[in-house]
């Protein structure tokens, strides 16, 4: 189902809703006009009334039987519009001819189920989509998708690409959106790309940043040495320093960029023990709930599962026991997009895998 299909659907929805104009019928049934005018303007119009419509419609004081007469064309009606019938004290025999049509399924809401429905694959496809992108490392194919979208997580996605691609006014305008977003705390992501912009603007490399550049990289690690991948791998080029594990390096461009890949398992040390613990995320995409399931063979490895966002925030963080492990994910604790489930052991990276969420 193309977006086009979905804006036609969501068309029709409008132009069947109260006829299409729901405040020229709401003026309607506020005039002076007769209640049998009234009547069959309605009428015309059901089984499609809005709530809006509806209520205005209980509130005019039209006769017990004309007014029984629209609620029926357009029953089972929501419970915030059948509490407002209940407050008009009806006849007793109008409430029993009411209340006996209050069950199935409403066209309107029939309506509605169909678009949500296509909106729902719209969507799986859609983060399908940008998983097999970054999964792949196909960004040129999934960019203009993430372009078209405009969500915030996007925006954090797109900010690397277009510093690596020196579109700098393009990337100018993601930075100060993400920063108005994020307000007066700016997340290690931000910082890093700010200064990732700000090099590749003044055509320098990672070896000639500044005092306070340099600074900021050393805090990032100091405060987040769990999952600082870009200022330790900056921190390992410009200083030497050295880490016992590297699961995420710069990419080939290292003096110009501070943009991340993800290394092979083959490159991270002690293997052996990646092959035994790796996990499975089924279902994924998570549209409803998914559960992530880990075996931990080795007795004495505590271990611990991280899911972090595209700007590096730990959002979740689960320790792990010997044997088989059972995390229930829930869509309804994050927002659509591309997550990164972690598995630690001090403060190593030991298997990773990308969760979409799409609701």
């Amino acid at each position: 189902m193309t977006q086009l299909a979905i804006s036609n659907q969501n068309l029709l929805i409008e132009r069947l809703i109260d006829g299409g104009n729901s405040d020229a019928l709401l003026n309607q049934i506020n005039s002076n006009l007769p209640q049998g005018v009234i009547k069959n303007l309605l009428l015309e119009k059901s089984p499609y009334l809005s709530d809006k419509v509806l209520i205005a419609t209980v509130d005019k004081n039209l006769a017990p039987g004309i007014l029984k007469q629209i609620v029926m064309a357009n029953s089972p009606v929501t419970k915030i519009v059948y509490k407002t019938i209940e407050k008009k004290q009806l006849p007793q025999g109008i409430m029993n001819e009411i209340n006996s049509v209050q069950t199935g399924v409403s066209e309107r809401e029939q309506l509605y189920r169909i678009l949500g429905y296509y909106e729902f694959q719209m969507k799986l496809l859609y983060n399908q989509l940008l998983q097999y992108g970054y999964e792949n490392e196909k960004i040129d194919s999934i960019k203009p998708i993430i372009k078209e979208d405009g969500r915030i997580e996007e925006k954090y996605m797109l900010l690397p690409i277009e510093i690596k691609e020196r579109k700098f006014t393009e990337a100018t305008q993601l930075l100060d959106e993400i920063k108005i977003f994020e307000g007066d705390t700016l997340s290690d992501f931000v910082k890093e790309q700010e200064i990732a912009l700000d090099l590749k603007v003044e055509n320098k490399t990672i070896y000639e940043m500044d005092a306070q550049q340099r600074q900021t990289i050393e805090n990032i690690v100091l405060e987040n040495p769990e999952i600082a991948f870009n200022s330790k791998a900056v921190l390992k080029h410009v200083k030497g320093r050295k880490y016992e594990k590297k699961p995420i390096i710069l990419n080939e461009n290292t003096n110009k960029s501070l943009t991340i890949t993800n290394t092979p398992k083959k490159d991270i040390s002690n293997n052996n023990l990646i092959d035994k613990i790796e996990f499975t995320i089924i279902p994924n995409p998570v549209t409803s709930n998914s559960i992530i399931e880990i075996d931990i063979n080795e007795n004495n490895l505590q271990t611990t599962l991280m899911i972090v966002d595209v700007t590096g925030r730990i959002l979740k963080q689960y320790n792990l026991q010997h044997g088989n492990n059972k995390i229930e994910v829930m869509s309804a604790d994050y927002s659509n997009g591309i997550y990164n489930c972690l598995l630690m052991s001090n403060k190593n990276v030991l298997s990773y895998k990308k969760l979409a969420i799409s609701k």
